[in-house]
């Protein structure tokens, strides 16, 4: 009995090939996940889904999305459909924030010390955000419908909570990644950690055109 449930565990340990993905695949009650892109480099800052049809549950709690620095902080978030987020400005001009994306359509004149009124998002999909005042600003909301999400680090890693081990698609997001889409998306039979390399590259962004000390854009 012993002697099986050994075999059993040291057999655990898998590596799964799905077109351009590598997937390790071991036993635990969380997935962390590494994804980097087509050249080596971690690929930080990106949108990671655990999507399956039998998925349910929630993960919704209140979000920020701030102005600072005349940037969205941060540039791009992501959570389940049904959250609320919150659009601070820690900033001491002036911003007057919009979205016109089908999924979300808003606009709020934020002044500094006054509070935002927080958004409910209830669809899924990507929201664009932008101001008004500084063209340059853009800021990304991804409203999906699994719990199981989260955003990579500055190594390209992320772990997700709770996330039972199963089959999975997991899909990668990120507004400059190098296609079409700005997606990827792989079928992997998931445990505990997947190393993901996608097939395109994460642009690096682009300096704004704009000097930030011009007072006439606040």
């Amino acid at each position: 009995m012993h002697l099986t449930q050994s075999r059993r565990l040291r057999g655990s340990l898998q590596s799964l090939i799905f077109g351009a993905s590598t997937i390790l695949v071991t036993q635990s009650n969380a997935i962390t996940l590494e994804v980097k892109q087509k050249s080596g480099e971690p690929a930080a800052g990106v949108v990671v889904l655990l999507e399956g049809d039998s998925i349910s549950g929630e993960n919704k709690s209140m979000a920020e999305m701030g102005q600072r620095d005349r940037q969205f902080d941060p540039h791009v978030l992501v959570v389940q459909k049904g959250s609320t987020v919150n659009f601070p400005n820690y900033d001491d001009i002036k911003h007057h924030i919009y979205s016109f994306s089908s999924v979300k359509t808003f606009e709020q004149e934020l002044y500094e010390g006054t509070a935002s009124t927080p958004v409910t998002f209830d669809k899924t999909g990507i929201v664009e955000l932008g101001c008004n005042v500084h063209d340059w600003m853009l800021g990304y909301i991804y409203i999906t419908e699994t719990p199981y999400f989260g955003m990579t680090d500055e190594q390209g890693k992320l772990t997700i909570a709770s996330a039972p081990a199963g089959e999975y698609e997991v899909t990668v997001w990120h507004p400059r990644m190098e296609n079409d889409s700005h997606s990827y998306t792989a079928k992997m039979t998931v445990s505990d950690s997947a190393a993901v390399t996608l097939p395109t590259n994460v642009a690096e962004a682009e300096d704004s055109d704009f000097d930030l000390d011009f007072d006439d854009y606040e």
